[in-house]
């Protein structure tokens, strides 16, 4: 998979079943993961630039411990992932 434009969407689907028991499967179920690529890691509105809204969205998402701003990865949202968010802006990534 290319990825494309800032702000360009893309739609992966697959289905799945799981075996229940030896040669008994599940009715297959279908799920829908959207990808937004950025070019701008700290672009959160994907007008292409990291400009103050950006800044705006990121602290709501932080204060209210949202999942999209645990930017380490490790399961938490704390001063770190702020660290990463603030760094990521001043240079422009």
């Amino acid at each position: 998979m290319a990825a494309g434009p800032n702000g360009q969407r893309i739609d992966p689907v697959y289905i799945a079943a799981k075996e229940l028991s030896p040669g008994v499967w599940s009715s297959g179920t279908c799920f829908m993961h959207q990808i937004v690529v950025r070019n701008c890691a700290v672009d959160l509105n994907l007008n292409g630039l990291a400009d103050p809204p950006d800044i705006e969205w990121y602290l709501e998402d932080f204060a209210a411990s949202l999942p999209e701003a645990d930017l380490t990865t490790d399961g938490m949202v704390n001063s770190d992932d702020l660290d990463v968010f603030v760094e990521a802006y001043l240079s422009g990534e």
